[in-house]
């Protein structure tokens, strides 16, 4: 037995179920990837095959997508900021043509998101009225889609996104 700084006695059974709690059932349950972490005769689903039977077509992979519930289903409000921000940026970047993201134009988003996290803090909404939130949101949104687009051949940007295709830290030359 040993006593801790407040003179409570501890043996080494006590000491490592306090620095080893036991795994809440939430995280149980939250799909496969999860599920495969915590059950060690389940094997590990890595995100990446997922993603690849995915845009293979994989019927199974495209079932564990799914869109409408579990991204406009879940997220209906923010889904509408987001998109709001789109538009109003293209506007801001691309007055009076169709949208787009001009892929390029703008790389920092990891600072982007930091910045708006870090506004929002202090004020919830931008000098031009969108909430700092739906900006960080969008910069999140823009880093994933650049990481799968730069890290999966087979992912095609949106119809709606141009200049990929170049390293997206160069700058364009016009």
């Amino acid at each position: 037995m040993t006593e801790n700084k407040w003179g409570d006695e501890l043996d080494r059974q006590d000491t490592l179920a306090a620095c080893n709690p036991p795994e809440p059932e939430w995280t149980k349950s939250r799909g496969a990837f999860a599920g495969a972490m915590h059950d060690p005769g389940t094997p590990r689903i890595e995100p990446a095959d997922w993603f690849a039977r995915y845009l293979a077509g994989d019927k199974q992979a495209r079932k564990e997508a799914p869109i409408a519930r579990g991204l406009i289903g879940y997220f209906p409000n923010a889904c509408i900021n987001v998109a709001h921000v789109s538009y109003v940026a293209n506007e801001q970047h691309n007055p009076g043509q169709p949208m787009q993201w001009a892929f390029t134009k703008s790389t920092d988003h990891a600072d982007c998101q930091v910045r708006h996290a870090l506004d929002a803090a202090a004020s919830p909404f931008d000098d031009d009225g969108l909430p700092h939130l739906a900006k960080k949101a969008w910069r999140a949104m823009a880093e994933l889609e650049t990481y799968l687009l730069e890290h999966y051949p087979q992912a095609k940007p949106g119809a709606s996104v141009t200049g990929f295709g170049r390293n997206p830290n160069e700058t364009d030359s016009k």
